[in-house]
């Protein structure tokens, strides 16, 4: 068995939370939920406006089914709740990314980019199925990069991460909006918000994948074709 495999056998266990009373588990899930689902209904009210009725639909859905996900998985912990309330974490982060490319980018392009980035999104669910040795090189570069291009892009996604909701609410004002400034800020948003998601998606079906009904069962044929 290889170091990779071996670090990804299966990870499912009783979690802390399973002994907290329930008002502490909803609590968990609206301080990890909450934040986002705001920031992305307020992204909807940056001028122009977009679709914010949708949104807040959207942000309301989020939170609930994240709220739900904790729930479940304090109370009976599998693979998944723990699938549902990850994808949650990383769908946020690409619809806030969506967003702001409609804020800069219109008409048949905006589409492109948006359907290249959700079959980014989708690719990185499967990764783990269809290459394990590049899905780890990927894991590993998030959690510790090792190159110096991982360590920049995870340094430029951290600030975005933590600026993100500045630029926000700085955008809210006609001032910055008119400028030029505004434009290039979403850019980054754009880019930034978009990447993470499918990082974070990567990063977490690498680590579900062995928990999940079709990676054990893969284990298991490919544990018998080497035997």
């Amino acid at each position: 068995m290889t170091q990779a495999r071996a670090h990804r056998k299966s990870s499912i266990r009783t979690p802390p939370i399973a002994a907290w009373p329930l008002w502490k588990v909803v609590g968990l899930g609206l301080f990890g939920y909450g934040p986002i689902s705001a920031m992305l209904f307020v992204s909807s009210l940056v001028p122009p406006p977009f679709h914010p009725e949708l949104f807040a639909v959207i942000s309301i859905l989020i939170l609930a089914l994240g709220l739900f996900f904790t729930v479940w998985t304090s109370r009976r912990p599998s693979w998944a709740p723990r699938f549902g309330g990850t994808a949650l974490v990383a769908l946020l982060f690409l619809g806030l990314g969506i967003r702001f490319w409609a804020m800069i980018v219109n008409g048949v392009w905006f589409w492109v980019v948006v359907l290249l980035f959700v079959a980014l999104f989708v690719l990185a669910w499967l990764l783990p199925a269809a290459s394990e040795s590049l899905s780890a090189l990927l894991w590993r570069e998030q959690m510790a990069p090792q190159t110096k291009i991982a360590r920049r892009v995870m340094s430029w996604l951290l600030a975005i991460g933590l600026g993100g909701a500045g630029v926000l609410g700085a955008s809210t004002g006609a001032s910055l909006v008119r400028t030029g400034g505004a434009r290039l800020a979403y850019l980054i948003l754009a880019l930034g918000m978009s990447i993470l998601g499918v990082l974070i998606a990567q990063g977490f079906a690498h680590q579900l994948w062995p928990d999940t009904p079709w990676g054990r069962r893969f284990e298991r044929l490919e544990s018998s074709i080497k035997e």
